[in-house]
């Protein structure tokens, strides 16, 4: 936990997390007014039969990732930061798939402009 959030937290009239884990997270540190807001991903739009059916999607798709189809696809979408633990990410990939042709990490990583640091 970093103390500086709870602290700032702990001062804050409410706190809106993204998920329950967060939530209880917050509770445990002493945090009282926790509510979940839960990111807005609808799966219906995200699921492989949606994608199948959206021509447009295909065409970005292939524009973006040209080359033939893996088999297997892994998206990743995250901003780069060291608690995401990128590496982590890709250490499973490569133990999971090792030496497969059939699959492909695709990662799309992002850094607010606001934070400091090398671009």
């Amino acid at each position: 936990r970093d103390a500086a959030t709870i602290a700032c937290a702990r001062t804050a009239r409410a706190v809106v997390a993204p998920t329950a884990w967060h939530a209880a997270e917050f509770r445990r540190a002493g945090v009282r007014s926790v509510a979940v807001a839960p990111e807005a991903v609808d799966p219906d739009l995200w699921s492989p039969d949606a994608a199948a059916a959206d021509s447009e999607a295909r065409r970005n798709v292939s524009r973006l990732l040209p080359g033939p189809r893996p088999a297997f696809r892994v998206l990743s979408v995250f901003k780069w930061e060291h608690r995401k633990a990128p590496e982590v990410l890709v250490d499973a990939f490569f133990a999971a798939f090792g030496d497969f042709d059939g699959a492909e990490l695709v990662l799309r990583a992002y850094r607010p402009s606001w934070e400091p640091g090398d671009r």
